[in-house]
């Protein structure tokens, strides 16, 4: 039987991003489509929009795999500061913040990114050099509606593994549609060894 597709969504775990309502309403947008197409969230257990994604979704009966950097609960809660109260199922990884990201992307098919700062950066970079497709969900500012300036910056390109879209519903539907024609990387440094190959 076929698994289904699992989808990690990043977006930042800072507090002030659930300060706008227009930005909790949307990304409720995201997860409603997300569900819907019968999809697997992958997310941080941590605050921000990824906690308002936590109360959505026992709410919704909706199965959520909830990562954290911590090495047990205790460390989850003291440590990081992050709530626990509204999650399913919580993977303690012991991989701190940056390991983690290495572990969430390749258990991801696909990656969307939401509101994010510097932090969520870093998880692109990431994903873009391991070549998962990537959503990018516009019109919610700071790096995800700059993000071909800095891939231009850093000469890079805007493959067709990234795809921009400023609607929810519409965003999903493409990632679901390219999910189904474009292969997954199946070997660790896929592109490295490409590139070794050719010279």
């Amino acid at each position: 039987m076929r698994q289904k597709t699992k989808i990690w969504v990043m977006w930042s775990a800072q507090w002030p991003t659930t300060w706008r309502n227009e930005w909790i309403l949307k990304s409720q947008e995201l997860w409603k489509w997300i569900a819907k197409l019968d999809c697997i969230l992958v997310n941080w257990a941590c605050p921000g929009l990824p906690n308002e994604a936590a109360i959505w979704a026992k709410e919704n009966w909706w199965f959520v795999v909830w990562i954290s950097p911590a090495f047990s609960e205790q460390e989850h809660i003291e440590i990081y500061k992050s709530p626990s109260s509204e999650y399913d199922i919580i993977l303690y990884t012991w991989q701190w913040l940056m390991w983690r990201d290495v572990t969430n992307i390749r258990s991801s098919d696909a990656i969307c990114l939401v509101w994010w700062w510097v932090g969520t950066l870093n998880e692109f970079v990431v994903a873009y050099d391991e070549q998962k497709l990537v959503w990018v969900l516009t019109w919610t500012w700071w790096v995800a509606d700059n993000l071909p300036e800095i891939l231009k910056i850093c000469n890079r390109e805007v493959t067709n593994r990234i795809i921009f879209e400023s609607d929810p519903k519409t965003l999903v539907e493409k990632m679901v549609l390219a999910l189904r024609e474009m292969p997954q990387p199946e070997f660790a440094d896929e592109r490295v060894i490409k590139w070794t190959d050719l010279n």
